[in-house]
């Protein structure tokens, strides 16, 4: 079985790069998330809707490098989210996380 759920999270961040970019001053963004999760059922569920929404709660105004450190990019974000989730629960087999940093900037990853 395959569930997805669609948030918005609004957070700051800022990237080191090593070279100038307007990324290296504090910036905040409000992320579009899509989780596609697959696993087999428990309790008539892959996982609780509410559960995923108080996963990102957690992330909804906050400084995103006082959480995970550098680099907050939208790929290594994708990357946690998708990981985290995956160990939330023994049923889920497989996790897509899609985060869109801008309209036209977003960050697909997948953890099995």
């Amino acid at each position: 079985m395959i569930i997805k759920k669609k948030l918005s999270i609004d957070s700051a961040h800022k990237l080191d790069l090593p070279y100038e970019s307007k990324c290296n001053n504090i910036h905040g963004h409000r992320w579009e998330v899509t989780c596609e999760i697959e696993g087999h059922l428990v309790n008539g569920m892959v996982i609780d809707f509410n559960k995923l929404k108080s996963f990102f709660d957690k992330y909804d105004h906050v400084y995103l490098n006082d959480v995970y450190g550098s680099p907050t990019t939208v790929e290594n974000l994708s990357g946690h989210f998708a990981v985290e989730i995956f160990k939330m629960q023994d049923n889920i087999s497989r996790v897509k996380v899609s985060l869109r940093e801008t309209e036209n900037s977003f960050a697909i990853s997948e953890y099995k």
